[in-house]
């Protein structure tokens, strides 16, 4: 028989075992424990122990507060990060088509493009050429990007020019 690890007080990230449950889940047994937060919860002990559950999920829900992260370098506006535009042309491409925003569809035959912008995916048509599909999305590109662009580095260009006065 395998002897039972007891990690009773022991801490795991924000969590600290209490006692066992009882119970036992892909056998590992189950520990009940208290979060920095206050929040109690039910997790494994290989899973504890692995370090897959760091808290009761308050982790995931807090925003990073260092000024090195790289979310609080990042701007955004309505919805849309600044340097991901900027970016867009320049990071490769993970689409299977190569061509950012553009896919293929194998049951209709078809390429299909879309674009982001301002938090939503807009649907840009269905093409039978990858060609045109990547036609239409630079256009959409140069339409919302180009415009968003210009008009955020005017602001920013307005506020560094008051800031200086």
């Amino acid at each position: 028989m395998r002897k039972i690890k007891d990690l009773r007080g022991q801490r795991f990230g924000r969590l600290i075992a209490l006692y066992p449950t009882g119970e036992s889940r892909n056998k590992s047994r189950v520990w009940h424990c208290a979060c920095d937060c206050g929040n109690f919860i039910n997790v494994t002990s290989r899973n504890l122990s692995r370090g897959a559950v760091k808290s009761c999920g308050c982790l995931k829900h807090k925003a990073p507060n260092d000024s090195h992260s790289i979310k609080s370098n990042l701007h955004f506006v309505e919805g849309t990060c600044v340097e991901n535009l900027i970016g867009s042309q320049k990071r490769p491409v993970k689409s299977s088509t190569g061509v950012r925003g553009v896919y293929w569809q194998p049951r209709r035959g078809v390429y299909v493009a879309t674009i982001g912008f301002k938090g939503k995916t807009r649907y840009l048509g269905q093409f039978r050429s990858l060609e045109e599909a990547a036609r239409v999305r630079r256009e959409a590109e140069h339409e919302l990007y180009d415009n968003f662009l210009d008009s955020y580095f005017s602001d920013q260009e307005k506020n560094n020019n008051s800031n200086d006065n």
